[in-house]
């Protein structure tokens, strides 16, 4: 299961960097609601991160980014989650507070499974706000990820 896991990370990685060369294209789309779902995308995934790190977080759930400083929270939000996988048993529950102070517990692996299902869920928005913008939105489909990758 780790290793599925790490797999579901890269896959996830992999779109948030090509989004990412999407956004440094047209740094307009930055500016726009195209830009707060990503931010939104890599915030959460930092706060998912520094709950099972045992960390205080350094963001907020909306808070916006310079498209330069994106590169950098996409490759620690990675490193990071490499780093709880390698290390916990994903079946260790985790006492937490989400961001309005109420107390919840999960597993290890329900948490990293909700961030890569909630980053694809917001590719999804993401690919209607560029299509609506007249650009071709990334195919982020996983399978289609998986058929790359055997090429």
């Amino acid at each position: 299961m780790k290793e599925f896991l790490k797999e579901l990370f890269e896959y996830s990685q992999a779109h948030e960097l090509l989004l990412l060369s999407q956004f440094e294209k047209h740094p307009h789309l930055h500016e726009e609601k195209p830009g707060s779902l990503f931010d939104h995308i890599l915030n959460a995934h930092h706060i998912w991160n520094f709950r099972m790190l045992g960390k205080e977080r350094r963001f907020e759930v909306w808070q916006r980014h310079k498209l330069s400083a994106l590169h950098h929270l996409i490759g620690n939000n990675f490193s990071d989650s490499m780093k709880v996988i390698g290390d916990r048993s994903l079946d260790e529950v985790l006492d937490y507070r989400d961001t309005k102070g109420n107390k919840y517990s999960n597993t290890y692996k329900e948490i990293l499974f909700h961030i890569v299902n909630h980053g694809t869920y917001h590719r999804g928005q993401l690919a209607l706000e560029m299509r609506n913008r007249g650009l071709d939105p990334i195919i982020s489909d996983y399978i289609y990820y998986k058929r790359e990758m055997k090429q």
